[in-house]
């Protein structure tokens, strides 16, 4: 299995971690947020076509997580996502389907390995409702914009929430725990950028 070190990113990946002030400590990070950092960087730029190189993780080390990634807000960023959003191109608009503290989002055109990306320009509370000043990146399996795209949207929630470790019983050679099946699959398509 391919570990994920510093040494191993592109030179847009460590550039989003020296901006974070965190190069040494990546390579300390569990496996699973190291896979996750690469596979959705890498997505971000070769799938999405994203400028990341000038872009700062929230909260150093905490702005990585097993499955999304969080960055302080970029004005010029979300302009160029605004651009590559609309019908034909990289991203839908994703309507009521963002995450807490999200106040916009959109979501790659997809059916599977979706790049949605989600972001609230201030700190505000509207209607009892809180929006943080941040984006917010994460890749979902499934689109659950696309019909078929939402079944695997639902199985991948339920696999999440509920059934946790199913991926164990594949028994894929050299794979031990859910833990690797997700990060096989977060490397399945990844590079180094």
């Amino acid at each position: 299995m391919k570990e994920i070190t510093f040494e191993n990113l592109g030179i847009n990946q460590k550039a989003v971690l020296k901006n974070s002030s965190i190069s040494t400590g990546f390579d300390f990070l569990p496996r699973l947020n190291r896979a996750a950092y690469f596979s959705i960087t890498s997505a971000m730029v070769l799938r999405a076509k994203l400028t990341i190189m000038n872009l700062r993780l929230r909260n150093h080390l905490f702005g990585i997580e097993a499955d999304r990634l969080f960055f302080e807000f970029d004005a010029a960023f979300i302009k160029d996502v605004r651009d590559a959003t609309g019908k034909g191109k990289t991203f839908d608009n994703d309507g009521t389907k963002k995450h807490d503290g999200i106040k916009e989002a959109v979501r790659q055109s997809t059916t599977f390995g979706s790049l949605q990306i989600g972001w609230s320009e201030k700190d505000e509370t509207i209607k009892g409702k809180r929006y943080e000043k941040k984006m917010e990146v994460d890749i979902d399996v499934g689109n659950p914009k696309k019909p078929l795209g939402l079944i695997v949207h639902i199985g991948e929630l339920a696999n999440n929430k509920f059934f946790g470790k199913i991926g164990k019983f594949l028994h894929i050679p050299g794979v031990v725990d859910h833990t690797d099946h997700e990060v096989l699959r977060k490397l399945f398509d990844a590079q180094a950028v």
